[in-house]
């Protein structure tokens, strides 16, 4: 209910421009044109991808991200976390930020029954 999670989002998209080539987002971009080549069969879209491929946070200029946090109705305000998230993204150099909550009524509930296959 504190949302305090949502300061993991920081770190998710550091993970963009980390050291773990397997979570950067060139390497997931490279996987999506591999696809679109084999198995897609639509090679000429590959150059659309490359547009989205960067170095830095400044230099993916193409790329919109959307850090969301998902809440339940009657937790802490969203919103300044989101204007926190939003500064710090920016402040990393991120130029097209779009913030988004999805906030359900009962989620801890909602949660439990996903957690234990019920309905």
């Amino acid at each position: 209910m504190s949302l305090a999670y949502s300061a993991k989002l920081l770190d998710d998209y550091k993970k963009s421009f980390g050291r773990n080539p397997n979570l950067t987002l060139n390497t997931h971009l490279h996987e999506v044109k591999s696809r679109l080549k084999y198995e897609w069969g639509h090679p000429e879209l590959v150059g659309r991808i490359n547009a989205l491929q960067a170095a830095t946070p400044k230099q993916a200029d193409h790329l919109t991200i959307i850090p969301t946090l998902v809440h339940d109705l009657n937790s802490e305000d969203p919103v300044p976390k989101l204007a926190g998230i939003e500064a710090e993204l920016s402040a990393a150099g991120w130029k097209q930020i779009e913030t988004w909550a999805i906030g359900f009524n009962g989620l801890t509930g909602h949660l439990h029954h996903m957690a234990e296959d019920s309905e």
